[in-house]
């Protein structure tokens, strides 16, 4: 399935640039589930000029894409695809160097996938109070986009946003806290703080 591309996935479209002997631009016109070796999945919407991401460990995310342009925004930057010889499409950086410090996607390879949709939580899914196996609770509201902490030895409260830029819903606690949801639909959280640590599932 990987090796080729299916005509519902991915169209290439050849842009004629305006006046003689100009290069021609190659704008690949983006469909359908397309997945990575690590479990990565992105589903294009054109119609909706947008794309899902989500990530081998849980986290979704809506971004922008365009398919006129062939562009998707993510981290606040913009990315290309270049088609490779095994039927797979390589995203590209545009703008400013790689930075290992930022999240980003520059230079994963993905293939068609025959997923037809990729899983994607609304916003109230994340409502009501979940606590981990270390006795903190948190306590999330989507629609004042607030929540609550409470573990032994603190209470505190915070804010949720999402930035439309692909990498999620997260909470703001010295810096972004990305939730991913678990197989079992239980919640984790990205950060190297203690107080997230661990998996929470859902109390009431």
């Amino acid at each position: 399935m990987k090796k080729f591309l299916s005509a519902f996935c991915c169209v290439l479209l050849v842009l004629s640039l305006a006046g003689c002997g100009e290069k021609e631009e190659e704008v690949i016109f983006m469909d359908g589930v397309w997945e990575d070796d690590w479990g990565n999945k992105i589903q294009f919407l054109p119609e909706e000029s947008a794309y899902i991401l989500r990530t081998e460990y849980g986290r979704s995310g809506r971004g922008g894409y365009t398919a006129e342009s062939g562009l998707l925004y993510f981290n606040g930057f913009n990315y290309t695809f270049e088609t490779q010889d095994d039927g797979g499409v390589l995203l590209r950086r545009n703008g400013a160097p790689y930075d290992e410090s930022e999240e980003s996607m520059d230079g994963f390879v993905f293939w068609p996938s025959e997923d037809f949709d990729v899983a994607v939580y609304n916003l109230s899914y994340f409502d009501g109070t979940w606590a981990n196996e270390y006795g903190t609770t948190i306590s999330i509201d989507t629609e004042s986009m607030e929540y609550n902490i409470e573990t032994e030895s603190m209470i505190g409260t915070g804010t949720l946003s999402d930035e439309g830029d692909g990498r999620g819903i997260h909470l703001y606690s010295d810096g972004f806290v990305f939730i991913e949801v678990n197989d079992d639909g239980s919640l984790s959280f990205e950060s190297d703080d203690t107080d997230f640590a661990g998996t929470f599932s859902a109390v009431y």
